[in-house]
């Protein structure tokens, strides 16, 4: 009926006869309107009706017209009168004698054919045919445009993403007609708002993507029916990072539901094997459809050469989106700025815009016009700059594609995406990239000619063709066919490699020792030495990573023979990256990273090998290592109370001390000895190279451990280590940046255990100060006493660690009522700072009101301390104890005069008061003195709005807005000041922002509605409402919203539309 009578007539307006005239060019087309007894809906009352519901039978028994429902009710019925004697009577006259087509076509679906994800319209003949016949004809069975049975299954296309949408679904079901019948092509968000449903049922198939907004029982529905269901997924979304934008469409459950809409299809399918190895790891199955092109949509474009007065180089990708990846190109910009000319579409780094920059910057356009605007870019070489993480380790290489078609050469990041094409690959590395640019521009007919060769490589690997017997498998649930229709090649194409999983690699050792180098050849030789002299009892291969040594390395290492392989880098490239190297040349079952500054004793290999041989839930071990006073060196990393840091513990302990040669699992252990089941190594994408020299091994560990894997210490494998013997291991600037990375990553799941390892080896871990800086000392429990109160510490951090535990391996944790419980005996806890503060922010984080209050009141019975009064006033604030309050933040000032936390406490005690020019004062003074300025401007602006001094309000709200402009808070106050200055204008314009940037803001969206209302801007009240309409029709306030704008003079059609 779709097909051949269109859509709903838009000719009404609000509360018109859509329904009925729909209704009647069915029965003008010659099908019947069918009333199915059998159908029944369970209540529906006429509009203005409220209901009196019969307790025990839920029936409806009669309503009640209240006023406001009989002014609305009047309302309704004067626009369907309208609606009737004008609109209805003429249509039904048109339609009648033909005036009219029959088929009526929408005007929200011609505005979406710019997007083809969203098209979703009749086959032209079908539609041709309507709009020419001169009456109505009765359409016969024989004539209808449904599919034939010989056509095989109709696939509809659902998709979340315009652009991924096309690449991934449109594109393939167009090219594919001769295989499968092409059903509807539309947004998941279409078919919620109702605006249209694909068919369903037997020889069906429905492809969706990504987050699709439909719901499981909505899609199992339709399974039960006989609907093949597909869902398709081109990005590791789970893992996105957090700088990335997109970041912020991805609530919490959204993955969640994604990944069981996932297990629930008929088939899965991705973009990369990376997407397919880790949904397997998750227990979902999944093909892999390598993105494509369509050779028609780009055959047509051959860009220019040499047209600008230097080398003309580029990047091209959506805006916003990237702002990480072309980071690395701000350098290179200002660096090459005399050299070449810069083009960008899309987005571009903030260089480009530089004094004595050549440079040209697009804006993004359609997915339709891509290739014409890139073809015209008319680059000399193109750029793929992608940071190293897991998400982008997972991404597709389509930018490849689309600038290889084009026969542009590519520059591109070493990472998975970029290593089947025949492109320059190179570290992430500004000064790497630097000298790559500066080699290929020098010899522009060179750089042409490796453009020419990808472009045949794409044209002979990766057009729609190419791919569409798997679509077939997967969409279809058919074998694939090979397919026989690639285009012969004019030059000679390398072969598409194929992606190898780790666990394929042919393994030839137990273990691949993988050593990274810079200078010490003295180190190194020392090192193999040893290797060679003292292992024995597995067979292993040797892997050194030279990063560019300056001393006799080099040489060195060209005298090695046997089961040694030798990397050696043009430049420095780090501690992570020559691992990584090292780890993608390795043949062993194991990996074992090994530093050149340690010397290993008899039997130190085996150990590693044995431990994970015997427990498969271990993924890594840590050696012991001693300095070469036999003192431990390392025994165990364990993260500290005073703010999380990673440090040895039993450091500089004997190394016949009793506690440091016991089997132990930690969080962590050092990378200077350590062996990882490489199978795992892969799976949490090996280490991180963001780390510059340190905290590699931390992150590695953890992300194992995020995966329910352990993390041993097996004392049994004893090494020397002559530690940080390597030059610049020990940098202030990139220890800074390597704590600071691992702090974003890691600090709300890292669990504080030094206290449950060393109690468990009978000592206490106490702070002192020592040459400066606050660290920790063991010292040995001496009473029952003191070793009770110590045990209650122990029981909390392993509870902690049992929870963590928990999580990883899915299982809901047992331990939250032990755990208040020994947190309520705050009384019985050592008398030790640090352990009470690190108690009292424990109890905090819990809400655990009367224990925070206990520890903090304890830590400051030992001495005065400046975080214990800051919470104390607050808490002492939250009960409105003003008295404890202000003796508090008096002590907190007495003792810290230009401790800014504190002045910002008075402000708000002064609030309390009611003292509001007085707190005003304070919140300035706060500001001054380096308090948070968020929340000390928002105070400032209410001790403002109660002075009545609202246009300074206006002006602090309003810049609060300015620097965090997704401050639902500041908004609010935004709100209650632009109110009561009655700046509607203004106010609507920032909500407006704050709504696109978080459409799913209902209360947000329905403050903007009435403020644009009181604007005397209509159109947008009416469009707020009806997003809020669609987004939660049972919002609270949005039945009075509606009368609100209903009460206006306003024109009905545009209220409709």
């Amino acid at each position: 009926t779709h097909q051949t009578l269109g859509f709903w007539c838009e000719d009404y307006g609000l509360y018109g006869e859509e329904d009925a005239d729909y209704g009647l060019r069915i029965q003008l087309q010659g099908l019947q309107n069918a009333y199915m007894e059998d159908e029944q809906v369970g209540m529906h009352l006429p509009a203005g009706r409220a209901a009196h519901i019969d307790g025990d039978t839920l029936k409806a028994t009669d309503g009640i017209e209240e006023k406001t429902h009989a002014e609305y009710r009047a309302f309704k019925d004067e626009s369907r009168r309208k609606n009737v004697e004008d609109i209805a009577k003429r249509n039904r006259q048109d339609y009648q004698t033909g005036v009219k087509p029959l088929y009526c076509s929408s005007a929200f679906v011609e505005e979406s054919r710019k997007d083809p994800v969203c098209q979703n319209r009749p086959d032209e003949s079908t539609r041709q045919k309507n709009q020419t016949d001169e009456k109505p004809k009765k359409v016969s069975p024989e004539s209808t445009p449904y599919p034939s049975r010989e056509r095989g299954r109709t696939v509809s296309v659902i998709a979340s993403d315009s652009i991924c949408g096309r690449i991934r679904l449109l594109q393939p079901l167009l090219a594919g007609e001769r295989i499968w019948t092409k059903g509807a092509i539309v947004s998941d968000a279409n078919i919620i708002l109702g605006h249209i449903t694909p068919p369903a049922g037997n020889g069906q198939v429905w492809v969706i993507q990504r987050t699709c907004l439909l719901d499981a029982a909505d899609l199992a529905n339709v399974q039960y029916q006989g609907t093949r269901l597909i869902h398709d997924c081109d990005d590791l979304l789970w893992n996105i990072p957090a700088d990335n934008p997109n970041l912020r469409f991805l609530p919490p459950g959204k993955i969640e539901k994604m990944l069981r809409l996932m297990d629930q299809a008929d088939c899965v399918t991705v973009s990369t094997e990376p997407i397919q190895a880790d949904l397997k790891r998750r227990g979902i199955n999944s093909i892999v459809l390598p993105n494509s092109l369509v050779r028609q949509d780009w055959e047509e474009f051959r860009p220019k050469r040499r047209v600008g007065s230097r080398p003309r180089i580029g990047w091209a990708g959506q805006a916003n989106v990237h702002k990480g990846d072309t980071a690395i190109l701000e350098t290179i910009i200002e660096v090459l700025k005399d050299e070449v000319e810069w083009v960008f579409l899309g987005d571009a780094p903030r260089t480009a815009s530089s004094p004595g920059v050549i440079s040209e910057v697009y804006s993004m356009v359609d997915l339709a016009q891509y290739p014409k605007k890139m073809a015209r870019l008319n680059l000399d070489l193109a750029l793929a700059p992608l940071v190293p993480n897991e998400f982008n380790e997972a991404k597709s290489d389509i930018r490849i594609l689309q600038y290889g078609i084009l026969g542009y050469p590519v520059i591109g990041t070493d990472i998975f995406p970029h290593q089947e094409a025949p492109i320059f690959r190179l570290p992430h590395e500004p000064q790497a990239w630097i000298k790559a640019i500066r080699e290929r521009i020098h010899d522009l007919d060179a750089l042409e000619r490796e453009g020419e060769t990808l472009r045949q490589w794409v044209l002979a690997h990766r057009l729609i063709e190419h791919v569409l017997p798997k679509y077939e498998q997967a969409w279809l649930g058919r074998e694939a066919i090979p397919c026989t229709q690639a285009p012969p090649s004019r030059v000679q194409v390398p072969p598409a490699p194929t992606y190898a999983p780790r666990n394929q690699v042919k393994l030839s050792f137990d273990c691949s020792i993988i050593i990274p180098v810079w200078n010490k050849v003295e180190l190194t030789s020392q090192c193999l030495t040893h290797v060679a002299e003292v292992t024995e009892g597995c067979s292993y291969e040797v892997i050194v990573v030279d990063n560019a040594s300056t001393d006799a390395t080099q040489a060195f290492l060209s005298t090695l023979s046997g089961d040694v392989q030798v990397i050696t880098n043009p430049e420095n490239y780090g501690f992570a990256k020559a691992c990584n190297q090292g780890a993608a040349a390795a043949k062993g079952r194991f990996l074992v990273f090994l530093n050149n500054d340690t010397i290993p004793k008899p039997g130190w290999l085996r150990a590693l090998v044995n431990e994970v041989e015997c427990h498969q839930d271990v993924a890594i071990v840590g050696s012991k290592l001693l300095y070469p006073n036999d003192t431990i060196q390392h025994a165990g990393v364990v993260f500290s109370k005073n703010c999380l840091t990673p440090y040895h513990i039993f450091r500089g302990a004997p190394g016949e001390l009793q506690a440091v040669n016991v089997r132990r699992e930690f969080q962590v252990v050092t990378a200077a000895c350590m062996l990882i089941r490489r199978e795992e190594f892969d799976a949490v994408g090996h280490f991180d190279e963001i780390y510059q020299n340190g905290f590699e091994d931390v992150d590695l560990c953890l992300k194992v451990g995020k995966r329910g894997k352990k993390v041993i210490y097996q004392p049994e494998s004893v090494l020397y280590h002559l530690e940080h013997q390597t030059p610049g291991r020990k940098n202030p600037e990139t220890e800074r940046h390597n704590g600071m990375v691992l702090m974003e990553r890691w600090a709300s799941s890292i669990v504080v255990d030094e206290d449950f390892h060393a109690i468990s080896a009978g000592y206490a871990n106490r702070y002192h100060f020592r040459d400066g800086m606050l660290q920790p000392t063991l010292e040995a429990l001496q009473s029952d006493m003191d070793t009770r109160s110590w045990k209650r510490v122990q029981q909390v951090q392993e509870l902690l660690l049992r929870q963590r535990q928990d999580a990883t391996q899915g299982l809901k944790g047992q331990d939250d009522r032990e755990l208040r419980a020994l947190l309520s005996e705050y009384r019985e806890w050592p008398e030790d700072g640090e352990v009470l503060r690190w108690a009292a922010k424990l109890c905090q984080s819990l809400q655990l009101l009367d224990g925070e209050r206990g520890f903090w009141k304890r830590t400051l019975s030992i001495g005065e301390d400046r975080a214990a009064r800051e919470q104390l006033a607050k808490l002492a604030l939250n009960v409105n104890d003003l008295s404890e309050a202000t003796d508090h933040i008096q002590a907190l000032l007495q003792f810290d005069p230009g401790n800014g936390a504190g002045h910002w406490l008075q402000g708000i005690l002064l609030m309390q008061s009611q003292q509001c020019a007085e707190a005003a004062r304070s919140f300035r003074r706060a500001l001054q003195c380096g308090s948070d300025p968020r929340k000390t401007s928002i105070g400032l602006g209410m001790a403002c709005m109660g002075m009545g001094d609202v246009e300074e309000a206006w002006r602090v709200f309003e810049q609060v807005v300015a620097d965090c402009p997704d401050d639902v808070e500041a908004i609010n106050w935004l709100i209650q000041a632009g109110t009561s200055l009655q700046r509607w204008e203004d106010l609507g314009d920032r909500l407006s922002r704050y709504v696109e940037r978080n459409p799913a803001d209902c209360d947000m969206r329905f403050a903007l509605a009435g403020v644009e209302f009181r604007a005397g801007r209509m159109a947008r009240a009416i469009k707020q409402f009806e997003m809020l309409h669609l987004l939660k029709p049972d919002y609270e306030g949005l039945h009075d919203l509606e009368i609100l704008l209903q009460t206006a003079p306003l024109d009905r059609h545009a209220l409709a539309t």
